[in-house]
């Protein structure tokens, strides 16, 4: 054909001119599609921070060891391993439930967790709900003691205090100084962290069993029309059949000018992990970073039905919850597209699926692909609010059910937990399994596919 391909296997570099130009925004742009802006970082060796050293340090009191107190801070690091390991939580909610550990280690250095009561929540819930939403970011606020910050937003807010304001203008560098509190959501995420924290110290007999609950009360219910802002649930739209013609008819999938300017069309198919993990999340309804961990090895087929699929049960897969371990049928669709004979053939199991994906400082290898979508969505002018990599899971889900698919059969191949999916697959084995889904997705309709297809097919003739 006349379109020219870019792959992105083998030992062969891209040029220069491949990405861009003089003429190009930024040159080195492409870069961070693959996270090199998160350093040089080899992502078999990615640590695991939620059991890092709490920070920010505060400041400590010396005690002799013999008298040294048993705080949240010193048990945290055993707690979420603890609820990473019973499959409570996932290991981001317990990387993120660190800057409850800090929040609290601020607030009440060196107290025993012996002592601690229901006037400490209090004083816990009513300082963070007067901090401002970028306190550990703002230049104005960053490194000072929270009860401080949270003193000079109240005395701003309430008494108008000119001069606090002033002074906290130019610690910002001129820019107003956003006062924008906490939000709601943001705080009961702390609550919850909290209480599943007390439950797991009176179990681990690091309290007494019949201790009073200090965070028990604090949650805040939130009315039904709570802002996004304030932590209320959007909703999250499904991409319509017009969309997806356009996102499939769009430079990126039919040709493009390069790499770095794949949003104008052009002669050239660059089938990198933007492509594919694209592809992939549209066709199948996986999470992003389900896509973004592969191995070269978790796509497999079948020996008893031949069916090619993604093996998502590897443990060492960082998933959302343990129902989210399971196989999922690559469609027909997604196969004409050449994802075996480009991905997989010829390549050492043990290499990622898309091994230029460089993880970010958390371990996640899709947040650069997820950001270089969202630009690319803007400049083909898809820019809806939350019509996101994730908005195709609910797409899927839904084109499912209404081409007939069960229910259960849905929630096994996206990995929803139910009772109705437990049940539905409990005696199947795994040929069966692969075989219910694998007809599942293939009843997906795709017509908004064809355009891209067809780009596919001319440039393998």
């Amino acid at each position: 054909g006349d379109i020219d391909v870019v792959t992105p296997l083998g030992d062969g570099l891209l040029t220069a001119e491949d990405y861009g130009s003089e003429d190009a925004e930024d040159p080195f742009e492409f870069l961070k599609l693959y996270g090199f802006d998160q350093g040089d970082q080899n992502p078999d060796k990615v640590s695991m921070p939620f059991c890092d050293e709490v920070e920010p340090d505060h400041g400590t009191v010396e005690l002799d060891d013999d008298v040294r107190p048993v705080t949240v801070d010193a048990l945290w690091c055993l707690f979420t391993a603890d609820q990473v390991t019973n499959g409570s939580w996932s290991e981001d909610n317990a990387r993120q439930s660190k800057s409850t550990a800090s929040i609290w280690s601020a607030l009440f250095p060196d107290l025993d967790i012996g002592l601690i009561g229901t006037r400490h929540g209090t004083d816990f819930q009513r300082t963070v709900l007067n901090l401002p939403a970028l306190y550990a970011k703002s230049a104005c606020w960053r490194g000072r003691p929270l009860r401080e910050i949270a003193e000079d937003r109240q005395a701003i807010l309430r008494d108008g205090d000119v001069v606090r304001l002033n002074r906290l203008e130019i610690s910002n560098k001129g820019r107003p100084v956003n006062l924008k509190r906490l939000s709601v959501g943001t705080f009961n995420r702390h609550i919850s962290a909290l209480l599943k924290f007390w439950d797991w110290a009176k179990r681990n007999e690091y309290v007494e069993k019949d201790t009073v609950d200090p965070f028990a009360g604090l949650w805040l219910e939130m009315k039904d029309d709570t802002s996004v802002e304030e932590g209320g649930r959007a909703t999250r739209p499904m991409w319509n059949e017009d969309q997806l013609r356009a996102l499939f008819g769009s430079p990126a999938y039919v040709g493009c000018r390069s790499h770095y300017r794949r949003y104008i069309a052009g002669s050239r198919l660059v089938r990198d992990p933007f492509y594919w993990l694209v592809l992939i999340a549209a066709t199948t309804g996986m999470r992003r970073e389900e896509i973004a961990q592969l191995l070269v090895g978790d796509v497999k087929r079948d020996r008893d039905t031949s069916i090619w699929y993604f093996d998502l049960t590897r443990r060492s897969l960082k998933l959302k919850n343990r129902e989210s371990r399971r196989f999922v049928p690559i469609p027909d669709v997604t196969l004409r597209f050449g994802l075996i004979d480009q991905l997989v053939s010829g390549r050492d199991t043990k290499e990622r699926l898309f091994a230029q994906l460089r993880p970010n400082s958390k371990g996640i290898f899709g947040d650069a692909i997820g950001k270089a979508f969202g630009r690319y969505r803007q400049r083909i002018g898809l820019d809806v609010a939350l019509l996101d990599i994730h908005a195709f899971r609910h797409t899927v889900a839904t084109n499912l059910i209404r081409a007939g698919v069960p229910q259960a059969h849905a929630e096994e191949a996206l990995g929803h937990r139910s009772e109705q999916r437990r049940i539905a697959f409990a005696t199947y084995d795994k040929g069966a399994t692969l075989t219910l889904l694998k007809a599942a997705l293939d009843r997906l309709p795709t017509p908004w596919l064809a355009p891209a297809l067809e780009a596919a097919r001319n440039e393998e003739s």
